[in-house]
């Protein structure tokens, strides 16, 4: 591959990139990414749940508690989607007595061409 090519590929993909930012503005873009996010929780809500002994009323499954907010920042705000219990995050990542038994990142690699092309969908539409 020559060089030159692979650079002036670059540099008008950074160009066509630096376009798109500049007709974005920052809320725009938060929108978009809490839509992909929403989506992204919707379908790990929508996951298979095993069959619990627990049937006491207040008990969630862990999958339910998978949400999306925006933490306002003095830089701006940030689309966060995580759990929202203490658990969840041992529960993907594993400990050192139990084996990972991840959530988020199959879901997201299974189904982010959808995710991405919803997104892309409403940047092109003004992020509503």
């Amino acid at each position: 591959m020559n060089e030159d090519n692979f650079l002036g590929g670059i540099n008008d993909l950074e160009s066509e990139l630096a376009e798109i930012l500049a007709r974005t503005e920052e809320n725009q873009i938060d929108n978009v990414l809490e839509s992909g996010a929403e989506l992204l929780a919707k379908d790990i809500n929508r996951l298979p749940k095993p069959r619990s002994q627990i049937s006491k009323g207040g008990y969630t499954h862990i999958l339910d508690t998978v949400g999306v907010w925006r933490d306002n920042l003095k830089s701006g705000s940030k689309v966060r989607l995580g759990w929202r219990k203490y658990h969840g995050p041992i529960l993907e990542h594993g400990s050192y007595k139990m084996g990972a038994q991840p959530h988020l990142k199959p879901t997201w690699n299974r189904n982010k061409t959808k995710y991405q092309l919803e997104m892309i969908k409403k940047l092109k539409l003004g992020g509503n």
